[in-house]
Order: C-alpha cells, then structure tokens, then sequence
C-alpha cells in the first residue's frame, strides 16, 4: 500500500490538469498531480495542434454571439464570456513559459480559420511542445508529479456513494506493480481529459472517462451525456489515424465523394468544408449508404507552406504519410469517421460552476472532464483547449482557496477496504471474462451507426438492455495482470457512461448537432433548450432530470423558439446491423 496526503490533488495530467497544479500552488503548500500514464506523452492535450485564438478588439461580443448560435443556444453563457476574457491571459502566461505559438514576421499571433469558424479563429503550435513547457512549468513550481497511477473511487468523509457529505480524497492503484494508493486531500480536482471508448483504431486509448464515473458514483451531477455519442475524422486510407481534421479544415482541405464531387455544402450551405463534426460524419454516412461513397479528403490545393505548416503542427499525425511514402498534395486520401461512446470536445461530463466546483463539497473538474460548458453543443474549432486553460486555472484557484482554509480528513476505513477489494478483485476472484471481450462487447452494442449516428428510440432500448446485461456480467472479470487491471477499470467506466449516454439519448426527443434522431429530426427550440442533468440515486440507480437553460439573464437568445429541420436528414430503414 502507498500513502499520499496532500492539501490539493490533481486527478490527470493534460493541459486543464496542469494549469490546476500550477494555480493551486499559488495557494498551497502540497499540490500533487497524479497522471494514470505520463504527463506530456500522454493523453489528447500532447496532439493538440490549435486553440481558440483571444478576440481582436471590437470583436468580443461578435464572437461570444457566433460561439452561442453555433452551440445551439445550450451554451452556459457566463462560462463563453470567462473564456473569452481569459484566454489571452493564460495564452501570454504559456508564451512567457516557452510555449512556441506560430507568429508572422512581426511576432504577431498567426491565426486561422477552422472547424466552424466564421469569424472566430484559431492560434496554433504544436500539442508536444506546448506540454513539454506545461510541465517544466508544474516541475518548476514545486508540484509533486507520480505517473503510472490510475485513481478508482473517490473518498467521501461519510463513507458513503452517493455521498451526502465531501470529498477528502481519492484511491487507486499502481498500473506498473500494483500497489494500493491512498491520497488524502483537503480538495480534488478531476482532469481526466475526453470520454473515449479505448478504440484500437484511434490515436488515443487511455481516457477513457474515469474521473466523470468516479465523480457519478460518488453523487456528483453529470450534464450533456446525450452528446457523448460522438464522430471523429481520424481513419485515413483504412489504416492511417490521426487527428487534427479541424486544422486541417482550417487551411482549406475539402471533401469530396466518390463521385469527385464537393458535397458537404449541400448539407450545411453556410460552412462547407468547414462544417462542424456532426455534420460532417453524418454526411459522410449518408453518402456511404446511398451509394456515393467513399469519401476523401482532400488537400491537393495546399500551397507547400500549408502542407509544411501542416507537418510541423501536426507531426505525429502526418508521420505515418511519410513513411508510407504519400504526399498529401498530390492525391486525396480516403477518409473514415469513427464513432464512439466518447466526448472529445468535453460535450458530456462532470457539471461544474463558474468557479468549477463540482455538486459535491471538496470536489472540483476541469477540461474535458467537465461538462465544456461553452461548447453547448459542439461550437467551434478550440474551443475544448480554451477551455482546458480557463477551467484548469479556475479549478485550480478554487480548490486552493477550499483547501487552504481545510483540514485532511481520515478516510473511513470500511470505504477503503471496500475499494480495495472492487479494485482487486479480477485479479483474485475474478470470472472468465477477459477485459478485451469486454471491451469488443462494448464496441458492437455502442459504434453501429442506427445507436450512434443515427439513433432512434427502439433500437436506444435495445442498445440499453445490452449493456445493462454487460454490465450485469462484469464480475466474471478475469485480469492475469495489473495490466489487464487496468483494462477491467475502463471498461466497468465506459459501460456506465454508455448506460448514461442511451439514457440520456432516449429521453431528448429532438435532433441537435451530434445527437440525431430518426424520429424526431429537429431541432426543437420550443421543448428542448434544456440541458439534461444525471446524479446517482440511492440506490445506486441513474436519475435523470432536465433543466431550462437560462435565457433571461444571457445576452444572446434566438430570435425566435422555432422547430427547425436538422441539417444532415437520413433514415437507416433496416441498414445492417445488429440493430
């Protein structure tokens, strides 16, 4: 067993997790940041290649009016306004700390447009170097930083889930030799990063929505899990994974079909070939199933400073091109979405306040571990990792402030000996099931696109009845190692967020951005500008409620309540399936 205590514990080491360590310390004495692999070689903040860029003079309530209407009116407006106001701060603190953002021959910010974006725009650098300085920075401060260490349950101070009392720490284990960890903390702050559903296919594999199940298990409310069943273009020539689409986007690469036409306008006429992610993927299925596929991308129009601005940013995705031989310009490359119970863009998560204080006492979140409350639903292109610079530094001001006023609290012990027998027990006791039958278990029910791109309420019940009988079979876990420890923890994560995401799913009957609906295939600002909020019950059962989003008190409201059809219209009629 190993023992921690500190006044402030960062639960993930990516940029949100990062700002929080070096904000706390400001604060407190004893910040430790506790990462389950490598801070600054691991996770999605080290493929990064842009954010959203601090708004020109006179811009600023054009943007935050773009950045709302292009969320769909779901945004928490007080949080688009914090962002806008800050991310030139923390952008000047990173440059300050060695963060090498792409500047013109005058030393101004070089931006772009994106995914998105109208008049909004993006700075960019690349997403290795940009952590590399995070964490010299977090070292420099003093932050006791212990990689390998996958945190489990939270500790309540009344032992109990859900837990009417606060948090005071957390508990987890060593993923190289297995020890039991305990970290008492007078605060905790969550920055586990995306929801993704471990795809073998997809450049990241590891976050795989442990703080938003740990924090739900404990009591704390989780919002916008209906918007978790999200696509990504990252498949290239059915081999090749990558992210960076929006930059990409961004530099003036179109899509085409099979056809050799350009076709994404016909489904979102205002932003083309820089349609948001939703739009995208589901266009791009709807011209597979009706026989125009595949689909490319194209960027043979790149002048080679682009193709060389695109490298340089984008240097672990581009390098599988070179070895294989495929210049970029010179032919366009066949594109797949991949679509998971996953939240790249932070749409569903831990609900926060403006101060990113959690539902439960003692418990903060930040980046994509919370619910990204300026996105609404997905908005534009960087705003995820403004967010992760805003939210990481308030978080992490917050819970210094908390903890400096606090004491460490003992763990009570029946909870902890609890944990350590949940945690353990695939090793000693386990069944027959191994982690990876489980988690090919978990892809079929999730991925199929009737469940995830296009969804309607039989097959939403069906999807939901699997992974309820999943979940009910996941005591037969058998790990022969801590290693497969590891993957018995994801995926007993990722079936409870996928039961939350069906859930949520089912109950909101209209169509909007990445949550689409065969049978209600609108977007209905008369019902639902809602957002849908889950807290565990008492018995451990997921309660759901809605809650008004609160147009009165913001400034950017619709001109009017309306139905409006979605963008991307298509209904599967029996497509094969499981489903």
């Amino acid at each position: 067993m190993q023992k921690i205590q500190c006044d402030v514990l960062v639960i993930g080491g990516g940029l949100a997790g990062c700002w929080a360590a070096i904000r706390a310390r400001d604060f407190v004495e004893k910040v430790t940041l506790i990462d389950k692999a490598v801070v600054a070689r691991s996770g999605a903040s080290t493929f990064t290649n842009s954010m959203l860029a601090p708004p020109p003079d006179g811009e600023f309530d054009a943007w935050l009016t773009e950045i709302v209407e292009a969320g769909e009116y779901l945004s928490n407006q007080e949080w688009v306004r914090n962002v806008l106001m800050e991310q030139p701060l923390r952008i000047e603190q990173m440059a300050g700390w060695g963060v090498p953002f792409e500047r013109d021959d005058r030393g101004k910010l070089l931006t772009t447009p994106g995914r998105g974006h109208k008049r909004t725009g993006l700075i960019m650098c690349n997403g290795h170097r940009l952590m590399e300085a995070m964490k010299k920075k977090v070292v420099e401060m003093g932050v006791r930083v212990i990689p390998r260490i996958m945190m489990v349950e939270l500790l309540t101070d009344d032992g109990k889930y859900p837990t009417g009392g606060k948090v005071v720490g957390a508990a987890g284990f060593h993923t190289r030799e297995g020890d039991f960890v305990i970290c008492r903390a007078k605060s905790v702050v969550i920055t586990t990063g995306i929801i993704e559903s471990k795809l073998r296919t997809f450049y990241i594999n590891n976050q795989t929505g442990d703080g938003p199940a740990m924090a739900f298990r404990a009591g704390a409310e989780l919002l916008g899990m209906e918007f978790c069943s999200v696509s990504k273009i990252v498949h290239f020539e059915g081999k090749y994974c990558g992210g960076g689409s929006s930059l990409l986007q961004g530099l003036g690469a179109r899509f085409i079909n099979g056809l050799d036409e350009e076709f994404v306008g016909k489904y979102d006429p205002g932003l083309k070939n820089r349609a948001r992610v939703g739009a995208l993927c589901q266009s791009f299925a709807k011209e597979h199933f009706e026989g125009r596929g595949p689909v490319y991308l194209d960027m043979t129009s790149y002048t080679e400073e682009k193709a060389n601005l695109a490298k340089k940013l984008l240097s672990s995705q581009m390098k599988p091109f070179e070895r294989a031989g495929i210049n970029i310009r010179e032919h366009p490359l066949e594109i797949n979405p991949l679509v998971s119970v996953g939240s790249p863009s932070g749409q569903g998560g831990i609900r926060v306040d403006t101060g990113c204080r959690s539902s439960i006492r003692g418990l903060f979140a930040a980046g994509s571990a919370a619910r990204n409350l300026v996105h609404g639903t997905y908005s534009v292109g960087g705003v995820n990792l403004a967010f992760c610079n805003v939210s990481g530094y308030r978080a992490g001001e917050e819970a210094g402030k908390y903890a400096s006023g606090g004491k460490l609290e003992e763990p009570d012990d029946g909870q902890t000996a609890d944990i350590e027998k949940s945690i353990f027990a695939p090793l000693n006791d386990g069944g027959n099931m191994t982690p990876d039958e489980a988690i090919t278990r978990f892809h079929r029910i999730t991925i199929p696109a009737p469940v995830s791109l296009f969804k309607r309420e039989d097959r939403l019940i069906k999807a939901s009845e699997r992974l309820d009988e999943l979940a009910a079979e996941l005591g037969k876990l058998k790990a022969k190692d801590v290693h497969e420890l590891v993957k018995a923890r994801e995926i007993s994560n990722l079936v409870l967020l996928g039961q939350l995401v069906f859930t949520a799913s089912l109950l909101r009957t209209e169509s909007r951005d990445t949550h689409y609906r065969e049978d209600y295939p609108f977007r209905d600002d008369v019902e639902w500008l809602k957002w849908i909020i889950a807290v565990r019950g008492p018995g451990g059962e997921a309660v759901l409620r809605k809650e008004e989003v609160p147009l009165e008190r913001y400034p950017v409201k619709p001109a009017a309540r309306l139905r409006i059809p979605h963008l991307v219209q298509y209904s599967l009629k029996g497509a094969a399936s499981d489903y």
